[in-house]
């Protein structure tokens, strides 16, 4: 699948230069993910080098398992005419520096799509449209169709993220021809505020996460119906989304204590 081209830094003397009329988006923390359509009408995924369609990292599972069960693979098929040509990108929302609200913040957010039968980005607004059609979330943006003669790039301040109480991470913009250039905003992350201090050991991680309330949150996404079993899975890859930086680094011993723990505060819960 083709990778996400890189950003140029909005404020460096080789910008590039913008036409038409540009979407501001927030720039959300996180592992960038992409995904399409294989030509058996399964989804298959990529970050960075690594494709997969089974037994992501750690830290992706929550995004990918949330792509798979909302995304309408039916309504692509559907609609498309050559539907494994597409490719959607998007963020895994990891935690990495900054607490979002973690209840409210999707696990997957996309932000653009490429056309590979057409060999073009999809415009702004198509992809807004896509990605809401098919059942996932977008990245929010600021402003929608900003004439460029009314984007002063050093006069636009970064405002506040829609995701937790503080200045967002940056800005992407984005013109009607595929242009993007970053800023990040420094003001996102203290110096030294890595989040929140996590205990290494397994089961002492589970009892801190493993909360009532995340509980009832997965539940509810769930649905009526939804098995202990599923409950449990969802629950560890939410954990992992959230820890990702201990469990990462765990053995086989310490990833059966965690997954026993969070069982036994499963069974407390529901």
């Amino acid at each position: 699948m083709k990778p996400y081209p890189s950003l140029p830094n909005l404020d460096a003397p080789d910008a590039p230069s913008f036409e038409g009329s540009v979407w501001i988006r927030e720039l959300v923390v996180g592992e960038a993910l992409r995904f399409g359509v294989a030509e058996g009408g399964y989804l298959r995924f990529a970050a960075g080098q690594r494709t997969f369609t089974e037994d992501p990292p750690l830290r992706l599972r929550r995004a990918v398992r949330h792509v798979e069960r909302s995304f309408d693979v039916e309504a692509l098929l559907r609609e498309a005419s050559h539907p494994a040509e597409l490719v959607f990108y998007g963020v895994a929302t990891v935690r990495d520096g900054i607490e979002y609200d973690w209840a409210r913040l999707p696990p997957f957010l996309g932000f653009d799509a490429w056309d590979g039968g057409r060999e073009r980005w999809l415009p702004n607004d198509a992809v807004d449209r896509a990605f809401e059609g098919l059942g996932l979330a977008g990245v929010n943006a600021f402003e929608k169709e900003l004439p460029v003669r009314h984007f002063y790039p050093g006069r636009y301040e970064v405002p506040d993220s829609a995701w937790y109480d503080g200045p967002a991470a940056g800005i992407v913009v984005r013109d009607s021809h595929g242009t993007r250039a970053v800023r990040r905003n420094p003001e996102a992350r203290p110096s030294g505020d890595a989040g929140p201090d996590l205990p290494t050991d397994p089961e002492a991680l589970a009892t801190a996460v493993v909360t009532a309330d995340l509980v009832e949150r997965l539940a509810a996404d769930l649905g009526d119906g939804a098995t202990f079993d599923a409950l449990l899975q969802t629950t560890l890859e939410e954990s992992f989304r959230l820890c990702h930086a201990v469990a990462e680094g765990w053995d086989d011993a310490e990833m059966r204590t965690f997954r026993g723990t969070t069982a036994e505060r499963l069974r407390e819960f529901v």
